[in-house]
């Protein structure tokens, strides 16, 4: 549905949030990486169980109640990959 390519938006990519999404080293504007809050779905996330907080919060970047990924993978180029 939506245009190929990207927009480079700081936070989103033609209005899909990177907070949504597991890390990539593209999400970003260009000039500065996206590092905020992320929550992407668990089982399709590439991530563990133990990579995400255990506890549902809000989402900083967006506002929902999720469980949030862990500080400690927020920078990952890919997941599971630092």
């Amino acid at each position: 549905d939506r245009p190929p390519g990207t927009c480079r938006c700081l936070k989103s990519n033609f209005g899909e949030s990177y907070c949504l999404l597991s890390p990539c080293y593209l999400h970003g504007d260009g000039r500065k990486p996206y590092h905020g809050d992320r929550h992407p779905d668990i089982a399709s996330s590439g991530y563990g169980e133990d990579a995400f907080e255990a506890k549902e919060r809000q989402c900083r970047t967006c506002g929902v109640i999720a469980r949030c990924l862990k500080k400690e993978h927020l920078k990952d180029a890919l997941p599971g990959m630092d």
